[in-house]
């Protein structure tokens, strides 16, 4: 949408939402130049101050540029006085836009029928509805997409010890990716405020807000899971599976079967392993397994790319996933899985440090 057109669907949205409130009349005062995305409107209430509505256009929205926001400016002289209220319009809100307004308390209407405004007399609250403007153009997906693996590789080599400030360079060489693959990743961490600029580099900044929305897209499309039922023990299924005799070279243990090993606070009653596909014909011959629809006591996960391999580590001469890949795979695992998850993000990710 170009900015001509932004602004003037925000002056019609504007007038028809403020139109529909009783005893209030809008007062459209200025309008500065484009390039400063911004216009002026009094509210004028019956029984209640003027309210002046500072509207701030921005085309895309981000939470870098969130940041710089105003919000609630409290009136001046007493309970008459003028209240002034900046308020953000764009295009589209998502709804994890929202959340991150509401809690900073940062006022916004958007054109596709979202908005959170809230003053003295006034409260109006929307939100859930779908962008109304989609780009005709392939929109690139987030860096958290399963599909994204060059910049999953990244996000992981950054994650293993996310305090640790990179140049741009030695990043490419480490993930064997172009600097161009990087400069993605890094701009979409800074528009999100995961990432933070120093003399000696960049590092990640606020790692478990990054961790929550990471877990939060990669658990919207389901692994390719098999499953199947044995009588062997628990241990000696996941010894023959991953342990230092074991065949397959492919099979990494993961979820509970994993962080067990590293934060050792559940019962489970289910092996959870990545194999390749190629391994799974002689992992059911040799250990016997049966196919089953239901009653499963293991899950052999179809790996979507090796990149699942990633800072994979042996504990107790057993193979098991990366605490990373642990902490997604269990953040799709209601309650106990959840809780397991924060465990091993607190202490295997974040090392109890959350700065």
């Amino acid at each position: 949408m170009d900015e001509l057109d932004l602004e003037l669907q925000a002056h019609e949205r504007i007038s028809t939402l403020f139109g529909h409130i009783q005893e209030t009349r809008l007062q459209h005062i200025k309008t500065m130049h484009i390039s400063e995305s911004d216009f002026t409107y009094h509210l004028l209430r019956t029984g209640l101050p003027t309210l002046r509505l500072n509207f701030q256009i921005q085309n895309r929205v981000t939470k870098q540029r969130l940041l710089n926001a105003d919000s609630v400016d409290e009136p001046e002289v007493g309970y008459g006085a003028e209240q002034s209220l900046t308020i953000l319009i764009a295009p589209f809100i998502s709804e994890e836009m929202d959340a991150y307004c509401r809690e900073r308390g940062i006022q916004y209407l958007d054109l596709s029928g979202n908005l959170f405004i809230s003053a003295q007399g006034l409260y109006i609250s929307e939100r859930g509805r779908p962008n109304a403007f989609p780009s005709p153009q392939k929109v690139a997906t987030s860096v958290f997409e399963r599909s994204s693996v060059v910049s999953s590789r990244i996000l992981r080599i950054l994650m293993a010890n996310w305090n640790r400030p990179w140049k741009m360079q030695p990043l490419s060489d480490a993930c064997t990716c172009s600097l161009g693959q990087v400069a993605k990743v890094k701009q979409y961490l800074k528009d999100n405020v995961w990432l933070e600029e120093q003399e000696d580099g960049f590092s990640i900044k606020n790692p478990k807000d990054l961790m929550h929305s990471w877990a939060s897209a990669y658990a919207k499309k389901q692994n390719s899971v098999q499953n199947y039922y044995s009588l062997l023990p628990l241990p000696e299924l996941e010894n023959d599976l991953s342990g230092p005799s074991s065949r397959f070279s492919s099979c990494v243990l993961t979820s509970f079967s994993g962080a067990v090993r590293l934060q050792p606070r559940v019962n489970y009653r289910k092996v959870q392993v990545y194999a390749a596909a190629s391994d799974i014909s002689s992992i059911v011959g040799k250990l016997e397994l049966k196919r089953v629809d239901s009653g499963s006591n293991v899950e052999i996960i179809i790996p979507y790319d090796d990149v699942i391999y990633m800072g994979q580590q042996v504990v107790e001469g057993v193979r098991i996933a990366s605490p990373v890949q642990l902490y997604l795979d269990l953040s799709s695992q209601k309650n106990r899985g959840e809780e397991l998850a924060e465990h091993i993000l607190e202490k295997e990710i974040l090392h109890g440090d959350q700065a």
